[in-house]
């Protein structure tokens, strides 16, 4: 059974995008109910859904597979920082993103 820390964890990307179950559904191409039963626990997320809400929230699939607890979690073994990193680089846009990487290769060429 899902812990309900997917739920946690997808109301707070939800939050941090401004989405709503709606417009969430719109973007993931779920409908609203699909998200609704995850959300308060009637369904558990499967692997089209986690997908859908991994392509909608521009995340790796195995990334949600492991938050939904589809996958073993490997928390344990990549320090919160790099988690961290790993998170705020998937959640920026393409520029963003390519600024990011510029910068990481900058500090760390020798």
């Amino acid at each position: 059974m899902m812990s309900n820390s997917f739920q946690e964890w997808l109301n707070n990307e939800m939050g941090i995008r401004g989405l709503t179950q709606r417009s969430l559904a719109k973007s993931a191409g779920l409908s609203q109910g699909a998200i609704s039963n995850v959300m308060s626990g009637i369904r558990e997320p499967g692997s089209d859904f986690c997908t859908a809400i991994a392509d909608a929230l521009n995340y790796p699939p195995d990334y949600v597979f492991r938050k939904a607890g589809l996958l073993p979690d490997l928390d344990d073994e990549i320090p919160p920082e790099v988690d961290e990193l790993n998170q705020r680089y998937l959640g920026a846009d393409e520029d963003t993103q390519r600024e990011i990487l510029d910068f990481v290769r900058f500090k760390t060429d020798k």
